[in-house]
């Protein structure tokens, strides 16, 4: 319409319609090819599934991140495995003094529990280390594991720390 009646008082408005010029579009021959040379492509791709597949295997540390850290923190919070890990705490703490109460002859079957201890510990500790990398390592715990589980070490005969204690005080 070129001319459309406004509101009484108002004058009126023309409006003309016109098309737009366009400019025609460049046939795929003509737009511009980016050189080989400047191509990102030779860029290596992330590997991201452990199938051999046109991307590649996974890298360790994204397993560790995706199936790794997930399966630590659900062993961490596991009733079962909090429970297991007590006893064997209480067990380190007391079966040594325990064993002297008892008077056993030898001490081969104490070092062979406190050894299996020891290993428990060493999995609990890098299963905290892998479910609480930002929170558990470096902190108070951490130190106080290290600690503790250095200390088991000093119970068990097959080291020899104890038969030094035993020579340097004679």
């Amino acid at each position: 319409p070129i001319g459309t009646p406004g509101p009484p008082g108002e004058h009126s408005q023309s409006v003309l319609m016109t098309p737009v010029p366009t400019s025609p579009q460049p046939s795929r021959s003509e737009v511009p090819q980016m050189s080989p040379s400047r191509r990102t492509s030779n860029v290596p791709v992330p590997k991201l599934s452990v199938e051999s597949d046109s991307i590649g295997p996974r890298t360790r540390w994204q397993y560790i991140k995706e199936e790794a850290v997930p399966t630590c923190r659900q062993i961490n919070r596991s009733k079962a495995f909090l429970l297991i890990m007590f006893v064997a705490l209480l067990f380190a703490l007391f079966f040594p003094d325990l064993w002297i109460l008892v008077d056993r002859p030898t001490n081969v079957d104490l070092d062979v529990l406190l050894t299996l201890v020891f290993l428990m510990f060493v999995f609990e500790f890098v299963v905290q280390c892998i479910a609480g990398r930002h929170t558990y390592v470096g902190s108070f715990f951490f130190y106080m594991d290290i600690l503790g589980g250095l200390s088991l070490l000093l119970d068990l005969n097959y080291i020899g720390i104890q038969a030094l204690i035993q020579s340097a005080g004679d």
